[in-house]
């Protein structure tokens, strides 16, 4: 296993996950029901779910380590924009997949608000 440091901007905040080597063929889904990160408006905790699908070339999530290393980012003030887009360079980066595609759903005072970024198009998800 490979252990990655990302750092979040200019901030003490870095995500550090692990990837390993696989020869798998097919699309990988994560979802995280319960991501959670502070509104920078508002500072109230936004809580939402991020779901992730990838075709995967060489390298894969390990999911545990990710989930733990999005940990860090429950005491942050971020938008929603600003945390896809940084995670989806972060991914790309680090596991170079064929197709990447990032969703994140946060529902907060009976307003649901998605926020989408991908370079592929997965049929019946993210588009």
């Amino acid at each position: 296993m490979i252990e990655h440091k990302c750092k979040y901007k200019n901030s003490e905040v870095t995500l550090t996950f692990a990837t390993f080597r696989s020869k798998f063929k097919g699309t990988v889904e994560l979802s995280i029901k319960e991501f959670r990160k502070l509104c920078p408006f508002s500072d109230d905790v936004d809580e939402g779910e991020l779901r992730i699908w990838y075709i995967p070339r060489t390298q894969l999530l390990e999911y545990l380590s990710f989930i733990k290393g999005l940990e860090v980012f429950r005491d942050q003030k971020l938008t929603h924009e600003d945390f896809v887009d940084w995670l989806f360079s972060q991914l790309k980066r680090t596991l170079k997949p064929k197709i990447l595609e990032i969703q994140l759903t946060v529902v907060k005072s009976q307003m649901t608000t998605t926020v989408c970024k991908g370079d592929g198009s997965f049929e019946g998800n993210v588009t």
